[in-house]
């Protein structure tokens, strides 16, 4: 491993803790924070590849858990957000357009429904009064998560398109 890496995965692991903890202490933005924080794997994937990225992905998770005052915005990183952009870079390496859509979808339905049987294994009473509105908690997550998908992929052209590849 060279110096500029680790620098590189040292510094944006710290932003994500700092992130993550933020998300924590502003409720109104800790999906947005948690996604930003989301992003920064993304760097190293550009730069070297999705397994070098998994190291920042790990690091930030668990030193956001250690330090993070609110543990549900860690869980909203690890589960959703942090593997994404490694995930994203394989699925998208199949070069087929529906089966991609297909495989992130199931991605996606598959993070929200062990998130949904944790809670109801946690916090029955409350899961079956919301059980009706399973099929919104889905409809919703995957509109959300088709909108942040394409927003994601603009994001990456665009630092890949502005960003030189020497730093």
């Amino acid at each position: 491993m060279d110096t500029k890496y680790l620098a590189r995965t040292a510094m944006l692991t710290a932003l994500g803790v700092v992130l993550i903890s933020l998300s924590g202490m502003l409720p109104t933005a800790r999906i947005a924070l948690a996604g930003m924080a989301g992003i920064l794997p993304a760097v190293i994937v550009v730069r070297d590849g999705p397994g070098r990225a998994y190291l920042l992905f790990v690091a930030s998770a668990l030193l956001a858990a250690l330090v993070a005052p609110d543990k549900g915005s860690v869980l909203l990183y690890a589960l959703f957000f942090g593997h994404y952009p490694m995930a994203k870079c394989y699925i998208e390496r199949l070069g087929k357009l529906v089966l991609e859509w297909a495989l992130k979808l199931i991605l996606c339905n598959s993070v929200v429904t062990l998130c949904t049987a944790a809670f109801s294994m946690f916090f029955t009473g409350e899961f079956e009064a919301l059980g009706g509105l399973l099929p919104v908690v889905y409809a919703v997550t995957n509109i959300a998560f088709v909108v942040y998908d394409i927003g994601f992929s603009k994001l990456i052209a665009f630092y890949v398109k502005r960003m030189p590849v020497d730093l």
